[in-house]
């Protein structure tokens, strides 16, 4: 199975790097953080889509495990933290497959159709920095002033995630690095687009309500 990704003869099929091929799947992830344009490429051309499964539940568990530790929050209770997490995985999969959907049709073009499912694959290894708040958690909560630490690292990462997107959509799709940042910020500009009417229509309905009962 040939390789998606737009950039024309660029990789033609095959791997940039011919030892990728010899890779496991896992090892991608790996990639994923250190060399994101070989990952990305293997990722499209094997297709391992188990792997976006494991990356948002590691992610999800990670960011829960990390967040209650430094809200001093008892992960220590277990259907809590179950609940928590299963409640966020829901989440983070449904606002990923509204997202890809949106990048998808943002992105495609003539000379790069692509294909959703892979860059819902592509999209979701990008979580694989989160992995990391955990452990980073941990280490917060033992040093003095340990949520300067926390909250600095939790935004670096958040960045690291973003710009991993862009890099996703700009070499699957072929497309400019700014055209695939406009791309990744599309739902958040629609979300607000979507919720300033709806807030205006709710602050106008209490608002003549409140009328109503003055009157």
């Amino acid at each position: 199975m040939s390789s998606e990704f737009a950039v024309p003869g660029e990789f033609s099929g095959e791997f940039a790097n011919p030892d990728v091929k010899h890779q496991s799947n896992i090892s991608l992830l790996y990639d994923q953080l250190m060399a994101p344009r070989s990952a990305a490429v293997g990722l499209a051309d094997r297709r391992p889509y188990w792997i976006a499964a494991l990356v948002i539940l590691l992610a999800v568990v990670s960011q829960t495990t990390g967040k209650m530790l430094m809200g001093g929050l008892p992960v220590v209770e277990v259907p809590f933290f179950i609940l928590a997490c299963i409640a966020q995985v829901v989440m983070t999969f449904v606002i990923l497959v509204v997202c890809v959907g949106i990048y998808h049709l943002a992105a495609t073009h003539d000379d790069a159709l692509g294909d959703a499912r892979v860059l819902f694959l592509l999209i979701a290894s990008c979580l694989t920095p989160q992995i990391l708040l955990a452990p980073l958690a941990l280490i917060a909560r033992g040093i003095p002033n340990g949520m300067v630490l926390w909250i600095s690292s939790a935004i670096a990462i958040a960045v690291w995630v973003f710009v991993l997107k862009v890099l996703a959509i700009r070499n699957y799709y072929g497309i400019s690095g700014f055209k695939a940042f406009l791309v990744i910020l599309l739902p958040f500009i629609l979300a607000v687009l979507f919720f300033i009417p709806l807030m205006v229509l709710i602050f106008g309905y209490v608002i003549v309500a409140l009328k109503g009962l003055m009157g």
